[in-house]
């Protein structure tokens, strides 16, 4: 017997961020603790480049040559552009005042930095989205009883305040270090978790 936590699977979150300075004209009715559907709106977004990007897009549209569209484009793919912003413009065939950001997969809303009116730089973190149907258990055994764990051992997880429910998982992995402060190493067990009852931080 040990204690643990639940985390999200590092491998399940992604992170909603520009590549180009910008601006929030409105973040939709989405905030931290949610549960958002992959392409569902998350705001709408401004930028010079942007703006420049589409109207390079639909001026390229207008020609002949396939390959100048498929170039500019890219330039939008490149920009991380949703798939359904970019469908926007060429059936619109105008230069959009804001373009509709989208929820990347299904999952919970881990973070929320985004608000009205707020310049984005590249790289800032607007909104952090975690798939949480499956999640890891992260154990701390006492030193002296590591060498029982085994990678694919079978484990069962009580969640203290649900005695009734069990849920059986088996260690993915033993963390090669051990922490010298309370003398532990660290299991992870990965679960299934479709039922969303194993919340982060459990």
């Amino acid at each position: 017997r040990a204690p643990g936590t639940i985390q999200v699977d590092e491998r399940m979150v992604s992170l909603v961020t520009l590549r180009f300075e910008g601006f929030i004209d409105a973040v939709e009715n989405v905030t931290t603790g949610d549960r958002v559907k992959k392409g569902e709106p998350l705001m709408k977004i401004y930028g010079p480049g942007l703006s420049t990007a589409a109207a390079e897009y639909i001026t390229a549209l207008g020609a002949s040559g396939d390959a100048g569209s498929r170039g500019a484009r890219r330039k939008l793919e490149n920009m991380d552009v949703p798939e359904s912003a970019i469908r926007e413009i060429e059936r619109s065939r105008k230069v959009p005042a804001s373009l509709t950001w989208s929820a990347p997969q299904d999952g919970l809303v881990m973070q929320r930095n985004a608000v009205n009116g707020m310049r984005a730089a590249p790289g800032d973190v607007l909104f952090q989205v975690a798939d949480t149907s499956k999640v890891w258990a992260l154990i701390d055994l006492s030193e002296r009883d590591i060498a029982m764990a085994k990678v694919g051992q079978t484990v069962m997880i009580r969640p203290r305040g649900m005695p009734d429910y069990i849920v059986e998982g088996k260690i993915a992995l033993i963390y090669p270090h051990i922490n010298k402060e309370t003398r532990t190493g660290r299991v992870r067990i990965e679960l299934d978790n479709q039922d969303g009852k194993l919340l982060p931080d459990l």
